[in-house]
């Protein structure tokens, strides 16, 4: 239950609401959105390299902002959806601690102590949600698509032997270091989120977080 900036966690909330959106009809996965210049943003992600005026639809933006991580994608999601409409559906998801209040690199704002916060416990309730409503609704299963999908392995999936399949999402940012995800394996398939602080580098987070994985996954496997 402790908070943590969100980093790039916020991103997992913010899938599931554009898939609310398009539910109640506010928005459509066709629905094309211009990549504009002052839109582009730094840190992690594929977008800001790409010419301005190129068009994405939603679905691809969602695609985009989870597998690479990218920022630029969020903020347009961000613009289309709004901040009331994503943090009213956070609370509707029963996150309880967690939030958006500034967009993805906008160091502005993190200079005045705005920063977006969650937990291990509301990561790991929101992928339950997925994960137990993959049979039933397609928004899940394609939440959990492209989860699978995440280009940034160098956390939970690092250690874990070849071929096992992890729906994960990374977050990094200054001094904090996540992962959080579920892993399918032959004996049965389990969660794990790793939120982390650091002083220094990520790099001893990264260790810690792949290890924790591995040692879970091998408990399993005894099992």
């Amino acid at each position: 239950d402790e908070q943590f900036p969100a980093a790039s966690l916020v991103k997992v909330p913010i899938m599931a609401a554009v898939f609310q959106a398009v539910k109640e009809g506010t928005i459509d996965l066709k629905e094309k959105l211009v990549l504009r210049g002052s839109a582009k943003t730094l840190g992690s992600g594929i977008l800001k390299t790409k010419p301005s005026g190129s068009v994405y639809t939603v679905e691809e933006l969602v695609q985009i902002m989870i597998t690479y991580s990218d920022n630029t994608a969020t903020n347009l999601l961000i613009d289309r959806l709004g901040f009331d409409y994503l943090n009213a559906y956070f609370k509707e998801l029963g996150l309880e601690e967690t939030n958006l209040s500034r967009k993805m690199m906008d160091f502005r704002f993190r200079k005045k102590g705005v920063e977006n916060f969650t937990t291990a416990r509301d990561m790991a309730l929101i992928l339950e949600r997925f994960y137990r409503s993959e049979n039933m609704d397609h928004r899940a299963r394609q939440c959990l698509a492209f989860l699978s999908q995440q280009k940034i392995n160098d956390r939970i999936p690092r250690r874990l032997p070849e071929g096992v399949t992890v729906a994960h999402k990374t977050g990094l940012e200054r001094n904090v270091c996540h992962d959080v995800g579920i892993v399918y394996t032959e004996k049965g398939d389990f969660l794990i989120c790793v939120l982390t602080k650091h002083t220094s580098t990520s790099k001893k987070s990264k260790d810690l977080i792949s290890r924790l994985a591995l040692h879970t996954y091998n408990y399993y496997q005894r099992l």
